[in-house]
């Protein structure tokens, strides 16, 4: 969970190996120009390098959700679900 002053800039500090979700959860915040409201979603895949984040002029909060190698391989139960489904948010946003 990230919460961020007004106009703060931050970088994640992790490459999300198996990719992540940055979800707005409150605010607004501002990645390469665009803005990202509450609720908002930004998927990075795991060969991308998290980009700077600005918050928005009353802050944000944001929650990071990274996949582990269960999520890559289909979840826990291995039928491909949790794959397709990142794979398809990926696409709608």
């Amino acid at each position: 969970m990230l919460q961020l002053p007004p106009n703060a800039f931050t970088v994640p500090d992790t490459v999300p190996t198996y990719g992540r979700y940055g979800v707005v959860l409150k605010g607004a915040v501002a990645i390469e120009g665009h803005i990202l409201g509450s609720p908002g979603f930004r998927y990075v895949r795991g060969d991308e390098h998290p980009l700077p984040l600005q918050a928005g002029p009353d802050g944000a909060t944001l929650a990071l959700l990274s996949f582990d190698p269960d999520a890559l391989a289909g979840g826990l139960t291995g039928e491909g679900l949790s794959a397709a489904a990142a794979q398809a948010m990926a696409r709608a946003i």
